[in-house]
């Protein structure tokens, strides 16, 4: 059926979100064992926590990137590429944060939020620049 939805189609757009990625073993933020379990998001994850919570915040990210490194995209990314191939899917627009439909080699990916590899280069950036000014 999908593949005939696919096959008439003549501009597909795909949205994908939190399911995608923990079928790869990335962990969710509100499930009972999510990131965001007996913590406050703000408190770890927004512009706030970096200037006042550091550590916190740090540890945090530092968490997620190191969990990254040990996932790889399922098939179900590596169908959403082939469909990227054989059909017109323009984009793939998601809110994961991960990169892995990048890695599953699907382009034109729209990450609403942003990838966490981008965030890590900003909170670099963030760093260095804050070191170096004081």
């Amino acid at each position: 059926m999908i593949a005939k939805w696919l096959k008439e189609s003549r501009y597909t757009v795909i949205f994908s979100g939190a399911g995608m990625s923990t079928e790869s073993g990335v962990p969710d933020f509100r499930s009972q064992s999510g990131l965001w379990h007996g913590k406050d998001p703000q408190s770890l994850a927004s512009v706030e926590a970096m200037k006042y919570n550091q550590k916190e915040f740090i540890d945090f990210y530092r968490m997620r990137i190191q969990t990254l490194q040990n996932v790889k995209p399922h098939i179900g990314y590596r169908i959403l590429s082939s469909w990227g191939q054989q059909f017109q899917v323009k984009s793939i627009i998601t809110q994961n944060t991960d990169g892995l439909h990048e890695q599953a080699g699907n382009i034109n990916v729209i990450p609403l939020h942003g990838t966490i590899v981008n965030a890590n280069q900003k909170v670099d950036h963030f760093w260095s620049k804050r070191s170096s000014s004081s």
